[in-house]
């Protein structure tokens, strides 16, 4: 495998020994080279294998061999559980550039909340005995922090912190998407308890910045902001004064042989 500078590559990395019962495995790169970046994280394997991202940091071309050993894997099972999220073993230290692996460490009141919202009748445990069924009810809500049951309750994380590189520094263009009339409801249900829950938040306004048509030559035309609109106007009532966004789009498209020239407005 060849490797161009800055250049990253999704890789399928293969374990010399694996046992049959063990399906997930820690990762922790041991590559020496400060120009080759792989990132400590927890895989599923399947026949042997798992896939990961290896990106090249330096200036100069780099080569692989075959057979070439990049890190060592550990069973998930043998990780230690330990409370303290900072365990420089398993993550690495928090107080500096380390990469760490995707570790969620809730709040006090989220775990409160997830004590507090979960119940035995969560738990379909008809197929045990009573006895059976009462010690694992104890053994389970006692371990309510694990679970989760709503949006709210997930919690966050500033310990996975991604990063993109790409070849070209062109924008990434795309086109929206149609949403099915059938799930619109649907989508947008979610939508209304990510926003709830505070996961997301909304960035999208129905109101633009009050413009201008100004006539150029050739028959062109400007559209560039009314800014004396704007400043003549309380701050506190400005967004009142806006244009909705559909009323542009329809002045627009009502005149033939329009032209905007956006790359020089301001």
């Amino acid at each position: 495998m060849i490797l161009q500078p800055q250049e990253l590559s999704i890789v399928k990395l293969c374990l010399k020994d694996t046992r049959e019962n063990i399906s997930e495995i820690f990762f922790q790169p041991t590559i020496s080279s400060h120009d080759i970046e792989i990132h400590p994280a927890l895989h599923t394997f399947k026949n042997s294998c798992f896939t990961t991202v290896i990106r090249n940091l330096g200036n100069t071309t780099i080569h692989f061999d075959k057979g070439q050993v990049f890190g060592e894997a550990t069973p998930s099972f043998l990780l230690r559980t330990n409370e303290n999220a900072n365990d420089k073993n398993i993550c690495g230290s928090p107080n500096n550039n380390t990469p760490m692996c995707n570790l969620i460490t809730p709040s006090e009141d989220i775990l409160k909340r997830r004590k507090d919202e979960l119940s035995e009748t969560d738990f379909k445990l008809e197929h045990l005995t009573s006895d059976q069924t009462q010690l694992l009810l104890e053994t389970l809500l006692d371990r309510s922090a694990a679970f989760s049951k709503s949006l709210k309750t997930i919690g966050c994380t500033d310990r996975v912190i991604p990063t993109f590189n790409f070849r070209s520094h062109n924008p990434i263009k795309t086109l929206p998407f149609e949403i099915p009339h059938a799930i619109q409801g649907t989508i947008k249900e979610e939508l209304n308890e990510l926003i709830e829950a505070g996961l997301i938040h909304r960035n999208i306004s129905q109101w633009s910045s009050p413009m201008k048509k100004r006539a150029l030559a050739d028959f062109l035309s400007r559209f560039p902001v009314n800014r004396t609109e704007i400043s003549n106007t309380p701050q506190d009532e400005r967004e009142l004064i806006l244009p909705v966004v559909e009323t542009h789009c329809n002045t627009i498209n009502a005149t033939s042989d329009t032209s905007l020239e956006i790359s020089t407005s301001t």
